[in-house]
């Protein structure tokens, strides 16, 4: 009994050997039989996703810098960038505005001893010579609330004494009416014969010709109101009204 129970399990063995040897040597054939366009494929499968992973982290660190200098930015405040062209910012207040002066006014005083030639009233935040030696020649407005009434033009002493010219005391005097009741004094200046500067006095000498001005400082609401606004001029005791606007 014991013989037969041994020699049934030598066969079942046998049988359980058998089985699992062709099942190994086809898993070797199957690999050993692989082709090389299969295996490169594998491989470039391999580095492909290689790659992809390497990009990842590329991305993620690049994500990682841009958070950090935009976080850096935000802490820092936004830098703005000025919107005004050069053009824009050249200021032009400098510049007269329109000559309100039809045509030139001529006064004569003590037959044709003094005559007067008024050229333009304009209005203005700058007085200056007509050939200024340099910027420290021009009388400037500071206020942005206020402006000149500037008033050019010549006189031609043909007599021998000096004439001087607006202040209470000048020969040639100036009132500025503006709505036909607010009156406005104003300052007389005398430019040196080459223009380069403004005399020292207001006054015109004897026998000579010499540009004049006469600028009288307004609230800047005359300048930008259509009411009405006149010049009146003295001369000796003569009185003359010009009509400015």
């Amino acid at each position: 009994m014991k013989k037969k129970l041994m020699i049934f399990t030598m066969v079942f063995l046998l049988l359980v050997l058998s089985a699992c040897g062709p099942s190994n040597e086809t898993s070797n054939q199957k690999d050993n039989n692989a082709t090389p366009d299969a295996v490169e494929n594998e491989s470039k499968t391999g580095e492909t996703t290689a790659n992809k992973e390497d990009d990842n982290q590329d991305e993620v660190e690049q994500k990682s810098e841009t958070e950090e200098e935009n976080s850096s930015e935000e802490a820092d405040g936004e830098v703005l960038e000025s919107t005004t062209s050069s053009n824009e910012t050249d200021s032009t207040d400098d510049q007269p505005s329109e000559n309100m002066l039809e045509g030139k006014k001529i006064i004569k005083y003590d037959g044709d001893s003094v005559i007067y030639t008024i050229e333009s009233a304009t209005f203005n935040n700058k007085v200056t010579t007509s050939n200024p030696k340099d910027d420290s020649v021009a009388r400037t407005i500071l206020s942005d609330n206020e402006i000149y009434l500037h008033v050019k033009g010549t006189i031609e002493n043909e007599t021998k004494d000096s004439v001087p010219y607006a202040g209470s005391l000048g020969l040639i005097r100036f009132l500025v009416i503006y709505d036909g009741k607010h009156e406005f004094d104003g300052y007389g200046a005398v430019e040196e014969e080459d223009g380069s500067d403004f005399k020292g006095s207001s006054s015109v000498d004897a026998f000579t010709t010499r540009k004049v001005h006469y600028y009288s400082k307004l609230p800047l609401a005359v300048s930008k109101s259509d009411k009405p606004l006149d010049l009146i001029v003295y001369a000796g005791k003569e009185e003359y009204k010009i009509k400015l606007r």
